[in-house]
């Protein structure tokens, strides 16, 4: 029997997860030395969607082992064990929105000691500033009102900082850096 999609969707996000970890660790190495309690902040609240996200990724499974209804849980009866799954997902639901609130500060930060850094273009550093801003604003908005992310999708509060992140991604990998003394001086005038 093979994966159901489910699963297949699960180990990826699991993979993402581990993603997200070597790239706040990787930028708070890059930043540190730029501005070391910004990039520990931002690492940090990074760190706390990071956790966020793998209880989504628990939730979820433990949802799916509702569905299934082995053993002791085949007395709840089929209309039970959806409600189990359904409170289930809920909680998991919670827990990104959460999370999502640390990401929106962790990438705002990050992204505000790369404008101060110069490592990449000042518009794309003020670019993750506003998106993080905007997905904070949303994450906010459903902890508030929970109807929002029924209003508003999910996807269109977390394209934006997802881009930042794609883009910061290409240009780390195929820009040559500079040491931030490099950076931080002036020519002088011959």
């Amino acid at each position: 029997m093979g994966a159901s999609p489910i699963r297949i969707y699960l180990a990826g996000a699991f993979v993402h997860g581990v993603g997200m970890i070597v790239l706040l660790t990787a930028l708070y190495v890059l930043l540190r030395p730029i501005n070391r309690g910004m990039a520990l902040c931002a690492a940090f609240s990074r760190a706390i969607y990071a956790v966020f996200w793998f209880i989504f990724i628990l939730d979820t499974l433990g949802a799916l082992r509702f569905l299934a209804g082995a053993g002791a849980l085949r007395g709840f009866g089929p209309d039970g064990l959806a409600a189990l799954a359904g409170a289930q997902l809920d909680a998991g639901r919670d827990a990104y929105y959460i999370g999502l609130a640390f990401n929106a500060l962790g990438s705002a930060l990050f992204a505000w000691v790369l404008f101060q850094s110069r490592y990449i273009p000042p518009v794309l550093a003020l670019w993750g500033v506003l998106s993080a801003v905007y997905e904070g604003f949303c994450g906010f908005a459903y902890l508030l009102y929970p109807r929002f992310g029924g209003m508003h999708s999910p996807n269109w509060y977390e394209l934006p900082p997802m881009t930042f992140d794609l883009l910061l991604c290409f240009w780390l990998l195929f820009s040559r850096l500079k040491s931030p003394e490099t950076l931080l001086t002036t020519p002088s005038a011959a």
